[in-house]
């Protein structure tokens, strides 16, 4: 594709990519009773005042840089299914029950079997007797390195970080702090269109349950599968 094409691409699908980041936070919080939104959105001003505005610079550089230098573009949607690990899988919370997940992403190809993978992930967990619940939101950016030395295609490893949400809720309680979180994975792309991943990510949160907050630990493990066009 000629390089103005790629660009764009890029541009029309960072645009949209961006759409869909601002929405889903917004359904997220037009699901969440006033004052638990309140919070939720003083949670995510707060943390986003305390980053630096040098590494907020220094990011959009490199991803400009990316669209500049792409060599492929390809906009993906993935579901998983996933089960929490660490504090938030004891019986307290979710006693190892899993859950599902569903995504979205836009995998910037660059030379030499690099890629930037910019993604949206939402996944949620349910427990009975007592019910209890937690969904995550999770926002930000993967590093993929495919071994054959082309982006897309085969074997690749990865790792990322980005910003969290994540709503506790039970029959007395109902919280949505918010915090930075650190993953990595292992995917296959079978063909340019299809792939599967396996993925390990980090975070931890502080709800609050009848006056007091807990520092609860929620690692994750999502298989996906991978539909990419």
């Amino acid at each position: 594709m000629p390089r103005q094409g790629i660009l764009t691409r890029f541009g029309g699908l960072s645009k949209l990519f961006g759409v869909m980041i601002e929405r889903s936070i917004n359904i997220c919080r037009l699901n969440l009773p006033a004052s638990t939104r309140g919070v939720a959105h003083g949670a995510l001003e707060e943390h986003m005042k305390r980053t630096p505005r040098l590494l907020l610079v220094l990011a959009g550089l490199a991803l400009v840089r990316c669209g500049l230098q792409a060599q492929e573009l390809k906009f993906g949607l993935h579901a998983s299914v996933a089960l929490p690990l660490g504090d938030i899988a004891k019986a307290e919370f979710l006693d190892d029950e899993p859950g599902f997940g569903v995504g979205a992403h836009l995998l910037i190809a660059l030379p030499a079997g690099h890629a930037i993978v910019p993604r949206l992930d939402y996944a949620t967990f349910k427990k009975s007797d007592p019910t209890r619940k937690v969904q995550m939101l999770q926002i930000g950016a993967d590093y993929n390195y495919f071994i054959s030395g082309q982006a897309n295609r085969g074997f690749y490893l990865g790792g990322g970080a980005g910003y969290g949400l994540a709503k506790f809720e039970d029959d007395s309680a109902d919280d949505t702090p918010g915090n930075y979180y650190l993953s990595a994975s292992a995917g296959w792309m079978f063909t340019p269109n299809l792939g599967a991943e396996l993925r390990y990510s980090w975070a931890e949160y502080k709800p609050e349950f009848r006056g007091y907050k807990p520092e609860v630990a929620s690692p994750m493990v999502q298989a996906s599968f991978i539909y990419r066009f």
